[in-house]
This record gives structure tokens, C-alpha cells and sequence, in this order.
């Protein structure tokens, strides 16, 4: 292998770096969301758990998930959550499930794509 001894940039160094850039500005741009997405289940998560034991918290449980979208960023936010956001919430004997659907809108500035959130969160009553 011979070393250019000018100081002459190589195109593969000069690939490198614009795809080392690609990457940065791709995770800039993907993990806020996600980020923020994980916490508001993590959130809802515990509001459910804390609803199952809890019987004035269940008939708010809907409302507060929406708060919760509002405030970690989910397309809830937006005019009309319940057209962004699809909750429902089934209260069992024993048992509380939410179930969570939406899509989250990502855009890297030349790809736009929407990533679809659909999680089942149950928690069970305790019993005494």
C-alpha cells in the first residue's frame, strides 16, 4: 500500500465522514422520539398499575393518558388526539388493560417515515 505523501484527500476517507455524519444526523433526529416514547409508556405504565388498585383512578385513566401524550410529545398533541392517538382502556374483574396505537412521525430532513406504537399494558389487582 502506497501513502500519498502530497496530502491529496482520498475519496474513501472523505465517504467516511460523510457517512459517520449520515448516522449522527439520523440518531439526532430518531432518539428524542424514542426516547420520549419510552418514558410515556413507562409513564402509562404506572398510572395503570396505580389505577388498578385504585377504583376513583379508572374512570380518569383515559384522560390522564392523554395528559401524559401531551406531555412527553406524542402525536396526541396535536388538534385532535383521539384521531392521532387510539386508547382503549377494558376494565376487567381483576385485571386492568390499556391498549396504546399510534404512529410516530419521523422526519430526517430527506425521509420521512412513520413508526407505529402499539403496546398492551395490563396490570392486576391486588388482592387481600
Amino acid at each position: 500500500m502506497k501513502l500519498n505523501s502530497k496530502g491529496d484527500s482520498k475519496l474513501g476517507c472523505i465517504l467516511s465522514v460523510l457517512v459517520l455524519a449520515a448516522a449522527i444526523w439520523c440518531a439526532y433526529k430518531i432518539i428524542p422520539p424514542y426516547y420520549n416514547a419510552t418514558s410515556f409508556f413507562d409513564e402509562v405504565e404506572s398510572k395503570v398499575r396505580e389505577a388498578a388498585n385504585n377504583r376513583r383512578m379508572e374512570k380518569d385513566l383515559e384522560k390522564n393518558i392523554y395528559l401524559l401524550a401531551d406531555r412527553y410529545e406524542q402525536p396526541s398533541a396535536a388538534e385532535n388526539p383521539r384521531e392521532t392517538m387510539h386508547v382503549n382502556v377494558a376494565i376487567g374483574g381483576q385485571s386492568i388493560a390499556v391498549d396504546i396505537k399510534y404512529k410516530l412521525h419521523i422526519d430526517l430532513g430527506v425521509y420521512e417515515f412513520d413508526w407505529p406504537q402499539d403496546r398492551r399494558i395490563t396490570s392486576q389487582r391486588l388482592r387481600f
